[in-house]
C-alpha cells in the first residue's frame, strides 16, 4: 500500500490536467493537446521519476468504492478524460483515438535507459499527438 503521498500526487495529477483545460479555454483538440504537452515539460525536466509516477496505486480494502476504482486501475480516469474530450471533438472514432493516445501516453511515460531518451521523447511528443487527433477529428483543424 502506497503512502498518503500516492493521494498528493494523484491530486496534483488531476490538477494539472484542470489546469491543462483551463489552458486550453476548455476546447477538446488543444485540451488534449495540453495534456500531452504536460507530459513532455514534465519528461524533459531534469528531476523526471521514470515509470508513470503521476499515477500511483494505491490499495483499500472497499474495493467496490468508487475512489478505490479510480485509484487501483490509475489509467481509467485518464481513459476517461481522454475519451470525453475525443467525443467532445467529434472524432471520427473516439474509441480509437483515446486507445491510441493512451498507448502513446504509456509509451512516452515508461522507463527509459537515459534522461537524454526521455528528453528526445519530449521534443517529439506535442507534434506527434497533434498529428494523430488532426487524423481523427474531421474539420478545418482535423483530417
Amino acid at each position: 500500500m502506497e503512502s498518503n503521498g500516492g493521494c498528493c500526487d494523484r491530486d496534483r495529477e488531476r490538477a494539472r490536467w484542470q489546469e491543462a483545460g483551463h489552458r486550453s479555454g476548455e476546447e477538446p483538440i488543444q485540451y488534449l493537446l495540453e495534456l500531452f504537452i504536460d507530459v513532455a515539460v514534465e519528461l524533459a525536466s531534469d528531476g523526471y521519476q521514470r515509470g508513470q509516477p503521476q499515477l500511483p496505486v494505491v490499495a483499500f480494502t472497499a474495493e467496490e468504492h468508487p475512489v478505490t476504482l479510480s485509484r487501483t486501475n490509475p489509467g481509467q480516469e485518464f481513459r476517461a478524460l481522454l475519451m470525453r474530450l475525443a467525443v467532445a471533438a467529434n472524432a471520427v472514432d473516439a474509441g480509437v483515438l483515446t486507445d491510441t493516445l493512451v498507448m502513446l501516453w504509456e509509451g512516452a511515460t515508461s522507463n527509459f535507459k537515459s534522461s537524454s531518451d526521455s528528453r528526445r521523447i519530449a521534443q517529439r511528443l506535442p507534434a506527434l499527438v497533434d498529428h494523430i487527433v488532426k487524423s481523427y477529428v474531421p474539420g478545418p483543424g482535423g483530417a
